[in-house]
């Protein structure tokens, strides 16, 4: 079995990390949903080799590499069956030229991963296998490769998948359904089987874990989640965050009180935060004495130079694949812009709303209220790129029509 990238030293751990070891390690089914750039992948590498080192056998289908488009369509709400994926150059699913690829690129990208991370087989048997079963679905391929191949082939050692890249876009794709039916099937025999007691499932996303409970375009599937222990990744909070002292130690003249100012301006987002961090550390190596830098500045240099324009798309993409719930999603926000410094507004109905929000990241759950997940996103994300939206959003949406006129001057808009 091959053994993925070891982190780098630089790897900051938070409660999520051994909170998730652990319970693998017991081979209880988990499931990770956060928003975009939380660090689900690095927490997937970094548990991954920590359970490898106990002997535990680590795969990995990572339907992040077909990428789909980074617009943002109204056909992903209405009509989510339409998205098909772009495969990258360097993507395990484009070595091999076969109708499933082209048929079924999902159900080819899954079966690909397991095949190629599982088995000493060379990759060229891969496509003769392949065409010995039918294009449309991929149950009957994926029970022969955990049963006759990789619990066979790993012998006594227990045994993690990891299904990474489970976002928006995917909810109601069929190849996606049929494997999470199959990890629900796979628990269901643990009863009967001692074998399947040592095959465990953990995903990983940013999808809306309610619908793809739901699984309405596949009534054949089980409702897989009432079996997995839900672990959501906390951002860093100021004394976690000291593990950043090492960027900023032999610069600045008070590297603690730069790093909390950094947390309070980021709300502990993991990217976020080591991105300022680097910032902050390349603005005072360019003064003479970088010691002198002023700390009070920072709020400046984040407006100046810290926006990221891939991040500010994965926030705006993963909003716009609210679906039917995007225009109420606006609206919640708006309000939470309106209310003025670090606004919060009472969780009422709509749990639905409130779940998709925070899953794009801009807000957070503070107990039984929502609030903007940082001063940082409060600057970035202001009522200028909300009207802009709003806009978009009316273009974009002929089959839509809405029911007001909206403006950033009118009253607020209860979530």
């Amino acid at each position: 079995m091959s053994i993925p990238h070891v982190l780098s030293s630089g790897y900051i751990e938070r409660d999520v990390d051994n909170q998730l070891f652990n319970a693998l390690k017991s081979q209880q089914f988990c499931a990770v949903f956060a928003p975009p750039q939380s660090g689900k992948t690095s927490l997937l590498h970094y548990v991954s080799v920590k359970l490898m080192e106990d002997n535990i056998v680590c795969l990995t289908i990572d339907l992040g590499k077909a990428n789909y488009p980074s617009q943002y369509p109204s056909q992903y709400s209405s009509q989510p069956h339409l998205l098909q994926p772009h495969f990258d150059n360097d993507s395990l699913a484009q070595t091999h030229q076969r109708p499933m690829a082209e048929t079924n690129p999902y159900g080819h990208l899954i079966l690909s991963e397991l095949w190629l991370s599982m088995t000493d087989l060379p990759p060229d048997h891969l496509p003769f296998w392949l065409s010995t079963y039918p294009s449309d679905t991929i149950l009957p391929q994926l029970d022969q490769l955990l049963e006759e191949i990789l619990l066979v082939h790993c012998e006594e050692h227990p045994v993690v998948v990891f299904v990474d890249g489970l976002d928006a876009p995917l909810v109601n794709n069929s190849s996606v359904q049929e494997l999470l039916a199959l990890a629900r099937r796979c628990y269901n025999r643990r009863s009967h089987d001692p074998i399947y007691q040592r095959l465990t499932f953990c995903l990983l996303g940013d999808g809306n874990p309610e619908q793809l409970l739901q699984a309405e375009n596949n009534p054949s599937s089980h409702n897989p989640f009432p079996i997995y222990q839900f672990i959501a990744p906390q951002d860093f909070a100021p004394d976690q965050a000291i593990e950043f002292f090492p960027i900023l130690a032999d610069v600045l003249a008070d590297p603690h009180l730069a790093i909390r100012m950094i947390v309070q301006l980021t709300g502990g987002q993991p990217l976020l935060t080591h991105q300022l961090c680097h910032l902050v550390r390349t603005q005072a190596l360019t003064l003479a004495e970088p010691q002198s830098f002023d700390l009070n500045s920072i709020p400046d240099i984040v407006r100046t130079h810290m926006p990221d324009a891939d991040h500010f798309q994965r926030v705006r993409d993963r909003l716009f694949q609210t679906g039917p719930l995007l225009e109420q999603c606006l609206a919640c926000y708006q309000r939470l812009l309106l209310e003025g410094d670090r606004p919060i507004v009472d969780i009422r109905e709509n749990d639905a709303v409130v779940t998709e929000l925070c899953l794009t990241g801009l807000v957070v759950r503070e107990g039984k209220r929502l609030a903007i997940a940082s001063p940082f996103y409060q600057d970035m994300f202001d009522r200028s790129w909300l009207l802009e939206l709003f806009n978009h959003y009316r273009k974009q949406s002929d089959s839509l029509s809405f029911k007001r006129t909206i403006s950033m001057q009118n009253a607020p808009i209860s979530c």
